[in-house]
């Protein structure tokens, strides 16, 4: 027969397996999203500098034209 102990002790590493599972997985979607953010910025960086020309572009038809 188990003990109390035994069975508390047991329930303990149970939840400690499940725990460490959770954080595995965690880890796992943290560098996931961290590496859709990264590229996200990147697409982010690249259309402000798109935008930024266009600007330019059209102060500098509007000066031609004015």
């Amino acid at each position: 027969m188990l003990t109390p102990v035994v069975l508390i002790l047991s329930g303990f590493n149970a939840t400690i397996k499940q725990l460490e599972e959770l954080a595995g997985r965690n880890h796992a979607k943290v560098a996931e999203n961290t590496e859709k953010a990264r590229q996200l910025a990147a697409e982010s960086d690249a259309l402000e500098g798109e935008a930024t020309q266009a600007e330019r572009t059209a102060d500098r038809i509007k000066d031609l034209l004015g």
